[in-house]
């Protein structure tokens, strides 16, 4: 899909345990800003939202970091009823462009 990000804490953290409660405060507002951008972009309410804590729930180093990904209905296709593959219609840079602009006008 479309708008994947990734939310990465700026002081280097492993565990949840390690997490301010300014931390947290920070992720909120930082999550709900994100959502809202991507909302707007990919035109939905609807998002996964999941942090990966360690090494073998697939983080590549040992950082924690919040998926956020915007989800809609598919139009389904042989290819996402057998599959579960869905087409992206932008490329990276676009899907950049598109959420820089939308920074812009929401800051």
């Amino acid at each position: 899909m479309d708008g994947n990000v990734m939310i990465i804490p700026l002081r280097h953290i492993e565990k949840t345990e390690e997490i301010s409660d300014q931390e947290w405060t920070s992720f909120g507002e930082v999550l709900a800003k994100t959502k809202k951008v991507l909302g707007e972009i990919f035109k939905t309410e609807s998002f996964n939202v999941g942090l990966n804590i360690g090494l073998e729930s697939g983080a590549s180093i040992p950082h924690l970091h919040w998926q956020i990904v915007p989800r809609k209905f598919k139009n389904i296709t042989t290819l996402n009823t057998f599959a579960d593959l869905y087409i992206v219609a932008t490329t990276p840079l676009q899907t950049k462009k598109m959420i820089d602009d939308a920074l812009k006008n929401n800051l």
